[in-house]
């Protein structure tokens, strides 16, 4: 593995990594260096950047209309009005896009745990042609969480899965084709819609992205074009692999759909049997991992994380999620001779990743054990008060914090905050103790008051 960049600040809000690779680049005008940006901040210019899209849409299509209602053949009136019916092809075609991806992957027997449209904030989620739907508030883009049920040998399947989709969208310009009047005059007609000319554009544009091979950043790690899993399941380098890697996520995804819904003992029974199929792959440990943590079970959890450990390589952005989990199980075994470790373990996986809710949560997790009760507060104020996160996550963050404010004797916000924890989710490992150093807190601040009344003057 290639060395990581040395380290960046974000050009918006100033917060700081020792793995630029790890925040978005983007070029600067006229210049040959770049701008950082952390994922925090690239997600809200990008929300940003959709919200203007929507405006911008709105925008034309008044004044476009209002200018053809003026005068029938006005060109900028048309240009406007197809610019627009432009970004609603683009929702058919991802919409499209996405369900064909589904609709396939269930014809060759795959589970299809969801199905989404778009970016952001979710608008709606539910049932919608056998499929979990999830609709957001920027559908632009979209994504399909399918996998197979068994390990397959041939890539033939999952070709299928993956053509499926950009061979719907070529089907959309042919379609638009056959309606066309006249091809070769239609895209430099100014003074009429051009609708079905522009719905093949747009299927055409959507196919290009699609099979153009490249990865694209998540916020943490990279995701695969269809157009480059296509042609590493042609390579025979890369094939078994990732017919490994999509079985694999099968026994991950039907773990996390049952952690979803609090059915913890049942996620753990998926990832078992993923274990016993391949009991060193890494991804499958990493879930397992997480799993014991959110049903309390440190001691096993820490142990299989030591192990792991041993085995990412040290540039591996895995790794310093690895330390993250290694540094919490550390802080909550309350086992002093593993806080220096926690401590070191933590510093360093929050200086590579210094955004992410987690890994602020266990800095503070961390710190309150090592009794810096000043520095733990402002972390777990941030990731218990940051959005978009799983309710055990937040949960978990929720009853950390209440810890840290009985313990600064703010007895009614850490009451507030352990309430809250239990509502989000009841069976929260760390409710117990919460609870216990609540009650402990509320005991010392009666026998103080006690004593207080009963000495002289």
């Amino acid at each position: 593995m290639s060395k990581p960049e040395e380290g960046a600040r974000c050009s918006d809000c100033g917060l700081t990594t020792v793995r630029a690779d790890l925040f978005r680049r983007e070029p600067r005008s006229f210049r040959k260096d770049f701008r950082y940006y952390c994922p925090t901040c690239w997600a809200t210019r990008h929300r940003q950047n959709q919200r203007n899209r929507w405006w911008w849409m709105a925008g034309m299509a008044a004044m476009g209309a209002l200018s053809v209602r003026i005068s029938p053949h006005d060109s900028f009136g048309w240009l406007l009005l197809n610019l627009v019916w432009l970004d609603i092809c683009f929702i058919i075609a991802v919409t499209v896009h996405e369900f064909s991806h589904a609709f396939a992957g269930r014809l060759v027997g795959f589970r299809i745990f969801r199905v989404i449209v778009g970016s952001g904030r979710t608008w709606w989620r539910g049932a919608l042609l056998g499929f979990d739907v999830e609709a957001k508030a920027f559908p632009f883009s979209g994504l399909t969480f399918g996998a197979p049920r068994q390990l397959e040998r041939t890539p033939w399947k999952h070709l299928f899965f993956i053509a499926a989709a950009p061979l719907a969208n070529v089907a959309l310009v042919g379609l638009a084709a056959l309606f066309i009047k006249d091809p070769i005059s239609a895209p430099y007609t100014s003074d009429a819609f051009n609708g079905w000319f522009v719905l093949g554009l747009a299927n055409f544009i959507t196919v290009f992205l699609s099979l153009w091979p490249r990865t694209y950043q998540k916020e943490i790690g990279t995701k695969r074009s269809d157009g480059l899993f296509l042609l590493q399941l042609l390579s025979s380098k890369k094939r078994s692999e990732i017919l490994e890697e999509t079985h694999v996520g099968w026994f991950c995804m039907e773990a996390g759909a049952c952690i979803e819904q609090g059915r913890f003992a049942e996620g753990r029974g998926w990832l078992d049997r993923g274990l016993a199929e391949f009991p060193k792959n890494i991804r499958l440990r990493e879930s397992y991992v997480a799993t014991l943590i959110a049903i309390g079970e440190y001691q096993a959890a820490r142990s299989t994380a030591v192990e792991l450990l041993a085995e990412i390589p040290p540039q591996h952005v895995r790794r310093l999620m690895v330390l993250n989990n290694i540094a919490y199980l550390d802080a909550l075994l309350e086992d002093p001779a593993l806080f220096d470790e926690a401590d070191r373990y933590s510093t360093e996986a929050l200086a590579a990743i210094p955004w992410h809710p987690a890994l602020k949560n266990t800095r503070g997790v961390v710190l309150l054990a090592l009794n810096r009760l000043d520095e733990a507060l402002p972390l777990l104020r941030a990731s218990a008060n940051a959005p978009n996160q799983p309710p055990g996550s937040r949960a978990e963050c929720l009853c950390t914090l209440a810890m840290a404010e009985a313990r600064q004797d703010e007895l009614a916000a850490a009451e507030r905050y352990f309430t809250t924890a239990r509502q989000i989710n009841p069976q929260c490992p760390l409710l117990p103790r919460t609870e216990t150093v609540l009650a402990d807190m509320k005991s010392r601040k009666r026998e103080a008051r006690g004593a207080a009344e009963v000495s002289p003057g």
